[in-house]
C-alpha cells in the first residue's frame, strides 16, 4: 500500500527542522502500523541457527550481513 501525499505530508510537518534521513526513518517509523506476527520474524532468523538451538552466532550473522548481496 502506497502513502498518499497528504499522508507523507502530515508526517513531514511532524518534523522538528529539516528532514534528514535519520529524521525521515524516526518520523516513518513511529507512524509504521503493524508488524509481522511473531513466528514470521522467528521463521525469517531460523536460517541463521545453524545449530537448531534457537540461537544465532553472533559472529556469523555479522560476516553474512557484511558480505552477502540483497
Amino acid at each position: 500500500k502506497n502513502p498518499t501525499d497528504e499522508y507523507l505530508e502530515g508526517m513531514m510537518n511532524e518534523a522538528p527542522g529539516p528532514i534528514n534521513f535519520t529524521m525521515f526513518l524516526t518520523l516513518f517509523g513511529e507512524r509504521l502500523q503493524g508488524t509481522d506476527p511473531e513466528d514470521v520474524i522467528k521463521n525469517a532468523f531460523g536460517c541463521f541457527d545453524e545449530e537448531n538451538n534457537g540461537h544465532i552466532n553472533e559472529e556469523r550473522l555479522r560476516e553474512l550481513l557484511t558480505t552477502m548481496g540483497d
